[in-house]
Formats: structure tokens, sequence, C-alpha cells
């Protein structure tokens, strides 16, 4: 009896934590806010359009069925969050953000070629020309607790048709900010319980 209402609990809690959020929570990123700032200087100026691969409740489902699925040595297959487009002066370009559970101990699949390692907050994370992520600890709610202690999150973003106009290390912290701020937001909407994700994002040099 206990154990069923300490889920009917943690189910209450997150079905008041998806109805407090908008349902474009995990993808909004508005010009001049931070997320919006760093888009435009990946993407280049003028619109962007935005595709919604996973709302809120739809996000906690499906990492809470690739945890229960995946072996403890593999990797689960990404899911995709949000699609960033820009096509100004004709040129095709865009960003891409997913989350991915992996073992504990790190990938085995999906490694990053000739990549930099940075830390951010103190977590690791890695960039290379096409792609970001940072990895992180998310002990999830309810019955999916344990599982979840096993494994770490990884939040990607993958770009295409950026034409650099600044350095390889003033376009590293953009990308690496960029995944910072986006995980965020799916880690409030997993409800993390041990708050991976805290505070203004501060990267530096370094493997975690």
């Amino acid at each position: 009896m206990l154990l069923g209402l300490l889920l009917s609990s943690c189910s209450t809690d997150r079905a008041d934590r998806e109805k407090a959020l908008a349902s474009d929570f995990l993808c909004a990123a508005p010009e001049g806010s931070p997320a919006g700032d760093l888009l435009a200087g990946t993407l280049g100026p003028g619109p962007v359009e935005t595709t919604v691969f996973a709302l809120p409740a739809r996000l906690v489902e499906r990492v809470e069925d690739d945890l229960r699925d995946k072996q403890p040595d593999e990797d689960a297959l990404p899911t995709d969050v949000c699609l960033y487009q820009s096509r100004a002066g004709g040129e095709e370009r865009s960003a891409r953000i997913s989350y991915q559970w992996v073992p504990s101990g790190g990938q085995k699949e999906r490694a990053l070629e000739n990549a930099r390692d940075y830390l951010v907050n103190g977590l690791p994370a890695r960039v290379n020309e096409v792609a970001a992520n940072v990895t992180f600890s998310c002990v999830m709610p309810g019955e999916t607790r344990e599982l979840s202690r096993g494994a770490k999150l990884v939040g990607w973003a993958t770009f295409t048709g950026e034409s650099f106009t600044d350095s390889g290390a003033a376009a590293d912290l953009r990308h690496v900010t960029l995944t910072y701020l986006m995980a965020q937001k799916a880690a409030k909407v997993l409800g993390c319980e041990n708050e991976p994700l805290q505070g203004e994002p501060v990267v530096q040099p370094g493997k975690g």
C-alpha cells in the first residue's frame, strides 16, 4: 500500500509539473534570450523555424521507456526534441537538440571525433565542428529511480551548415553553452531529483 501511495504521489507531482509548463517549454528560445542569442550566433540573422518533436510529457515517457529497455552496458537511442532551421542568405543551417541515456561509465557508440573537452559548471562537455554534448546524472523520480542511478543522461546539440565567422574557441563556447541551457530545460521537465544543472553556465577548458 505504501509503495502504491508513493507512486501515486510521484505521478501527481509529475502531472502538476507538466501542467505548469508551456507545451513549447523544451524548445522555446525567443529573440533576446540567452538561448535565442546563441542560436542566432549559430544560425545567422533572420527568422528561425522551430520544429518541436517532443512535448514535455512525451520526453518524460520516452526517456523512461528508454531507461527500462536499454541494457546496462548499452547506449539508448537519442530522443530528438527540437530542430531549429534558418535559410538566411539562401544557406540552410540547423541545430538539433536531443537526449540519450548512456552507461554510467560513458558512451559506447556515439563518440565525437576530434572533440575538445570542456567543463561547464563542473560537468563534462565535448564539442567538435558538428556537435556538442553535456553529460550529467539525472536521478528520476518514481519507479525508474534506481535504474537512473546507474546511467548518465547526455544532452546533444548537432549542427549543420554553420559558417564559422569567429575562432574555434568562441564557437565551442557558444555550442557548449547552448547545449547546457537546453539540457537545463530537460532536467526540469524530467524532475531530476539531484538537480544536476544549476546556475548560469560557466565553461572552462578541461576534461571531466
